[in-house]
């Protein structure tokens, strides 16, 4: 934790006994999200070699110090953790989606397996849809799902015409989805028919990433793996 101003070093967490940890070694850190009503921080992980084989965090802290609260060993994460709608959303390299309990120990809500390799970035909360939809890529498919309270979510649909699909990006107060993919192009559909709404726009060779928004502007940026940054007018035809 640096200080914003000077950039000194606040404190560190390392899962020492002292901060309530056991003082074995943490893997690769990916990403992290905080609740600053609770003063919670969430982290994921990969397993250490050796060390823990936690691969969710969650830990108190103030302006000096971090304690750890609970941890899950739920395989490794290379995604971000995600907190929407009071649940804290993760999506692991065995592709499994997790929904967990932010408060408490962090146990499962629910859990929805893939088959499909990693998935990539985060799930995506589909903002104002209820029952709460989430969308998100794997190796070779872009995934819809809706949740049912605790039960297992259903399968809403998956995309497989996208090969190496980014992180999906839901365009605000739309149906619109958009992606990157392996073959250069950026894709987009409306998430209640993706199969009869696909639409896309060449940008180059290689892979296209994943898009962001540039809300003021209504421009959607991305990068590729040529080193190319493309920013492109919303909504594509």
């Amino acid at each position: 934790a640096l200080n914003v101003a000077s950039g000194k070093e606040e404190y560190t967490f390392t899962n020492s006994s002292a901060q309530g940890g056991n003082d074995q070694a943490i893997g690769i850190i990916t990403g992290l999200a905080v609740n600053y009503a609770t003063n919670r921080l969430y982290f994921t992980s990969r397993a250490a070699s050796g060390g823990s084989s936690n691969t969710v965090w969650c830990l108190s802290v103030n302006a000096t110090s971090a304690t750890l609260l609970w941890a899950r060993a739920l395989g490794d994460i290379d995604t971000a953790p995600l907190l929407f709608n009071g649940r804290l959303y993760v999506g692991t390299n065995g592709g499994v989606a997790y929904a967990l309990d932010p408060a408490a120990s962090g146990s499962t809500v629910w859990s929805y397996a893939t088959s499909n390799g990693p998935i990539k970035g985060y799930l995506y909360p589909h903002g104002g849809t209820n029952p709460l939809k989430l969308y998100f890529s794997t190796t070779d498919k872009i995934w819809g799902i809706q949740e049912n309270g605790t039960a297992t979510p259903t399968k809403l649909w998956e995309v497989t015409t996208v090969p190496s699909p980014s992180t999906p990006l839901v365009l605000p107060t739309t149906n619109y989805l958009l992606a990157g993919g392996g073959d250069g192009r950026i894709s987009q559909f409306d998430v209640t028919d993706p199969a009869a709404t696909t639409v896309w726009r060449q940008l180059g060779t290689g892979t296209i990433g994943s898009p962001g928004l540039d809300n003021l502007n209504q421009i959607v940026i991305v990068g590729s793996s040529g080193g190319t940054v493309y920013a492109l007018t919303v909504l594509l035809s």
